[in-house]
Order: structure tokens, then sequence, then C-alpha cells
């Protein structure tokens, strides 16, 4: 394949082909494809110019396409993505269905990856680094930002990261209130925009987390959590290693609770079904409840907090009345 895609950056190929690399990727397994991408950029030698240049003409192809497609536009840009940016935009893996949107791909090349309610998505970047989207999640770059001198994505919501390690070229994010540099690691990141905390849970490595507002930057360690007070610019570093597993809870679709209060475990239940709770009879809002709950089933989460509070719940037209 190693030759194709030197044809490919060359612009060589013929469309048979360009048709073989195509099979090529495809049959190829993610693990292997991700290597592959590493290596590439690990030897990429263009300059950013150099980058722009070479792409201008594919996003010009992939804008033409989605111009001229009429109805049929989706289906024909994506393949226009499969046979043109094979390395040259993230090669996408899904963990659940996730449908192509027009803004994937703006004409100045721009690549941007979203996740909507319910929804979850696996990528693989240029350099090789793995990141898993939760549902409601937003990671964006340009194609200067993996121009083989430096590695920058921006991001709003929940992700996974599996940073490909590169001691030369550290790997940035920025999202609101904060910036996070690593050079090969794994953490959970929280940082959703118009929510006052972000939280980065690190798993393995060292991540250097910085707050935008205070400019003081810390050190995190695996086992660690670092959290964010966006107003102040506080963090605060604890080291927490159960904390680290449960961040990761919603890639085994779960909710894991430890000490919290019955309002709050309310809270994220409306937030994750995507239903309102009503309350009749009195039930004590600052009980407090331990364990796990389904996040993708709401009917053996209402289960649970039947048995745990002896109370019944009834579901309808997307309002559960919890009835004392």
């Amino acid at each position: 394949m190693a030759e194709l895609e030197d044809k490919y950056f060359k612009g060589d190929l013929t469309v048979e082909e360009l048709r073989e690399l195509r099979r090529q990727v495809n049959a190829t397994d993610d693990d292997a494809l991700g290597e592959a991408m590493r290596h590439r950029w690990m030897d990429g030698d263009l300059s950013e110019d150099d980058y722009t240049v070479a792409t201008r003409p594919i996003w010009q192809r992939i804008e033409t396409a989605t111009r001229t497609a009429g109805h049929d536009w989706r289906r024909r840009a994506w393949k226009w993505m499969q046979a043109a940016a094979v390395f040259l935009v993230p090669v996408l893996f899904f963990s659940t269905y996730w449908f192509y949107r027009q803004e994937a791909v703006s004409p100045t090349g721009v690549a941007i990856f979203r996740t909507d309610a319910g929804g979850r998505a696996t990528l693989v970047l240029p350099d090789g680094t793995s990141v898993v989207l939760n549902e409601r999640s937003r990671l964006s770059y340009s194609p200067a930002d993996f121009n083989g001198t430096s590695r920058r994505v921006s991001f709003e919501g929940e992700a996974f990261f599996s940073v490909a390690k590169d001691s030369l070229h550290p790997f940035s994010i920025r999202a609101e209130g904060l910036d996070v540099r690593v050079v090969g690691t794994k953490f959970n990141l929280f940082a959703r925009k118009g929510v006052a905390l972000s939280r980065l849970s690190l798993e393995e490595g060292k991540v250097l987390f910085t707050s935008l507002a205070s400019h003081r930057q810390t050190a995190v360690w695996p086992g660690q959590v670092a959290v964010l007070d966006k107003q102040t610019g506080r963090i605060s570093v604890e080291q927490k290693p159960e904390e680290v597993n449960d961040a990761t809870a919603w890639q085994r679709n779960e909710l894991v609770f430890r000490n919290a209060t019955l309002r709050h475990v309310i809270a994220v239940m409306e937030t994750t079904y995507g239903v309102k709770f009503r309350f009749s009879g009195r039930l004590n809002m600052d009980d407090i409840f331990t364990g796990t709950l389904p996040s993708n089933n709401l009917g053996e989460g209402l289960e649970i907090i039947r048995h745990s509070y002896h109370v019944r719940a009834e579901q309808r037209n997307g309002v559960v009345t919890i009835t004392k």
C-alpha cells in the first residue's frame, strides 16, 4: 500500500489505482491503519505552506461534490472523503452508527467531528492518536494543525484520548478555559461549554494542565484527577484512582455514582435519558446514593431507583413521575 500512498501524494494515481488504494484501506484493520498513519506522520517532510497547497485540490473536489450532487450530496461527499482523504483527514471508525454531516469538512480544510445526544464515535487522527467521543461532543482541526511540526485540536464535550507518543511534537488540546499538553498518554477529558467545572482523569503518562484564566500550569500523574474551576481559574489535583476508572464508565454504558445526592442522580438521569422528572409525595432529595445505572436503558435505571428508594415510577410522553 505504501507505493500507492506515495503516488497518491504526488497526484500520479490512475482511477484504477485509486480504487485499489481504497480497497486496501477498507481491508486494513484499525490498529494497522492507525500505525501506518503514524509512520506517514513521522516520515512527513511537508512544510505548512506545502501541505496547504497539496491539500487544496482535494478540498475543492469535496466542495464541488457537495455543491453539485443535489439531494444525494451526503453519499457522494462521503465517497470523495473515502477516495481522496485517505491520509489528509482522519480515518473514522464507528463504535456506533454516526451520520456524516455537512459540516464535517469545510472548504478551507478544517475537519469537524460531532456527536449528537446518544451518539458516540471513534476516530484516528493523522498522527495515530485515537479519540473516543462521547455524546454531544465536538473535535476539530485544520491541516496546519498536523503539518509535521505540530499536533493541535480544538475540543468541547467529553472524550477519551490515547495520544500517540512523539516526544519531539507535543500534542495539545484547546478547550473552553483550558489547555492540555501531552507527549503520549491516555486520559479522559470532560470540558463542556457552559459547565463550571472541567475534569481530566489520567490513566497513563503525564499531562500538563493549564488554566487560560489564571495561566497556572499543573502536572498531572497517573491515578490523579485534575479539576478546573473555569470562573476562578483554580486547578485542584487529587490522587483518586477509583475516579479515574469511573471517568471512563460512559464507554461501558454506565453511570457511576459515589456518595451522590438523589438530586444529583436525577439531574444526570434527565440529561442522559432526555426526560423530565416530577415528584409526588415527600422524598428527601439529599439522600445519598452509591451505585451504577445503565446509561442506555431508562427502564433498568428506573427499576434501580424504585428498589433503592421504595418509590413508584411511571413514564409517559418523556416525563417520569416519582411517587413516594
